[in-house]
């Protein structure tokens, strides 16, 4: 982003080669060639640009490079990183990158960011068993991890729960630790009528009936705390169960697990009995994203939808 004037605010006027020549030379560390997949506001991104996204990346990785550095805007970065993570083909190093600051603000971070980027994509600490990853404000984080939590500093991007894998020190890169998990989906059908739902003292279930009469197959609420929500919001989730609609519950702290401990009427226990399926550590825009592969993958079958959410 830079800003322009008559708008009066930041738009993407910039193009990658613009920030290469705030770099070192990029020679004394790879032999890196630079590609525009696209140039919009990160809240542009949607399904058929994540599709093409990993295509382009699994293209140019099968053509003969060693990895690849995304750069991206913040606002959508962890949705479209994870995405890639969980359907891109390719083992080799993946890592996004972004800035906080336009290029023409005091302190840019973008600039930095970048050459970050590229000495973790090329370090031989950077192993297959990692996966896609963020490099930031010289932390190196898990896609699945990671969130933004800061509307403007440049250190926004956190892990609450792990904290980082790695960190970028001058020229050295260290992994401390690998994701303890991660899950691959091989299937190129995505059902993308999935809605985020929030939850909130005193909410109705109008918007779980409207998703429903609307056609949405699947529902991910942000329930409270462990995953429990209002006993007056059920009779809606159950209807929308015995119509086909598969429901995930995740919670609206950014950190940790949602389970069945409380047996009142809507509480955790009690929705996982009526078949509302547990998204367990995955925050909601990230259960969403798994939501839509898992319908697509395997054609609304909510059975096998609930076993790859018990796999996290």
């Amino acid at each position: 982003m830079q800003v322009d004037q008559k708008r009066g605010g930041a738009v993407p006027l910039l193009k990658a080669e613009d920030f290469a020549r705030y770099l070192p030379p990029v020679k004394d560390l790879a032999d890196v060639d630079i590609h525009m997949f696209s140039n919009i506001p990160s809240p542009y991104m949607n399904v058929p640009l994540w599709l093409q996204l990993t295509d382009f990346i699994d293209e140019k990785l099968a053509d003969g490079y060693d990895g690849a550095v995304i750069t991206h805007g913040t606002d959508t970065l962890e949705e479209t990183a994870f995405f890639v993570e969980l359907t891109v083909k390719s083992d080799k190093p993946i890592v996004f990158t972004a800035a906080m600051r336009t290029l023409d603000e005091l302190s840019g971070d973008g600039p930095r960011n970048i050459w970050g980027a590229l000495k973790t994509v090329v370090s031989k600490n950077y192993t297959p068993d990692i996966g896609v990853t963020l490099a930031l404000n010289d932390e190196i984080h898990a896609v699945r991890d990671v969130t933004k939590t800061y509307t403007s500093n440049v250190a926004t991007f956190r892990s609450p729960l792990f904290g980082p894998l790695g960190l970028v020190d001058n020229d050295q890169v260290t992994f401390y630790y690998k994701p303890y998990q991660r899950i691959k989906i091989s299937s190129r059908q995505i059902e993308e009528k999935v809605a985020l739902i929030k939850a909130y003292a005193g909410m109705s279930s109008d918007l779980i009936d409207a998703a429903v009469s609307m056609g949405y197959k699947g529902l991910v609420i942000e329930a409270f705390g462990r995953g429990n929500l209002p006993d007056w919001i059920v009779p809606s989730i159950k209807r929308a169960i015995e119509k086909g609609v598969a429901v995930v519950i995740s919670s609206r702290c950014y950190m940790g697990r949602v389970f069945g401990d409380y047996a009142y009427g809507g509480g955790g226990k009690h929705l996982g009995q009526i078949g509302a399926i547990f998204a367990y550590d995955l925050r909601g825009i990230k259960a969403r994203i798994l939501l839509m592969l898992a319908l697509g993958k395997y054609d609304g079958d909510r059975e096998a939808v609930r076993r790859l959410f018990d796999t996290l």
